[in-house]
């Protein structure tokens, strides 16, 4: 009986113990025990101060923003204001040099345009005196030369269509040798063809073309 007994309490101690193990380790687990917090949790029991806990993990607060003045908002306007001004003067003053190029330029082109004008004025008046003095030896040699052969040439310039330059060279003669000159127009055809040279002179039809298309011209 005693043998029994001994066996009992040597059972219900072994239990025990491994029951206060189990314990111990599942507490451990679940707790996170470490050794500092052993540490810590004796210090606690024999009254001595813990240190002071630094907490990192939390975010330190952020300032509020500061609202923006009165004062600030009117000198942030004005600054604009006067940026705007700015550009608004630069564009001005693009505009002013590109009316004075506009000016600058059109006082150009009308010198050239004056100029070309005077050149073709120079250039016409060289012609007309080319012209005048061609039309002046052309007159002098038909009255140089017989009345017959004066009316061959001005035949041959009636059978190329230059009427207008026979009435000329005719306008430009004395009477007596353009009245010779025509006086040998005599068969029906020519006296046709110088008829009709005499109703032009008669008319002073060329001469008031010419004089009117000069009229016309700038």
């Amino acid at each position: 009986m005693a043998e029994a007994l001994a066996a009992l309490a040597v059972y219900f101690l072994a239990a025990l113990a491994l029951g206060t193990i189990i314990v111990c380790v599942h507490v451990w687990l679940a707790w996170k025990v470490t050794p500092q917090r052993v540490t810590q949790a004796l210090d606690v029991i024999r009254g001595r101060s813990l240190p002071t806990a630094v907490n990192t993990s939390l975010p330190e607060a952020a300032e509020p923003t500061e609202e923006p003045s009165y004062d600030a908002i009117l000198q942030r306007r004005a600054l604009a204001y006067r940026d705007l001004e700015l550009k608004s003067l630069a564009l001005q003053n693009l505009q002013d040099q590109l009316r004075v190029a506009e000016a600058r330029f059109d006082e150009k082109e009308k010198l050239l345009t004056k100029r070309e004008q005077a050149f073709q004025e120079k250039v016409q008046a060289i012609e007309d005196e080319s012209v005048a003095a061609g039309r002046e030896t052309v007159r002098r040699t038909l009255e140089s030369v017989k009345p017959a052969q004066a009316k061959l040439l001005l035949l041959d310039m009636l059978n190329k269509g230059e009427e207008r330059q026979v009435v000329r060279l005719l306008a430009e003669m004395n009477d007596s040798k353009r009245g010779k000159i025509i006086a040998e127009f005599r068969t029906p055809e020519e006296t046709d063809r110088i008829a009709e040279v005499l109703r032009l002179l008669r008319e002073g039809g060329v001469l008031a073309e010419t004089a009117g298309a000069n009229a016309a011209s700038p």
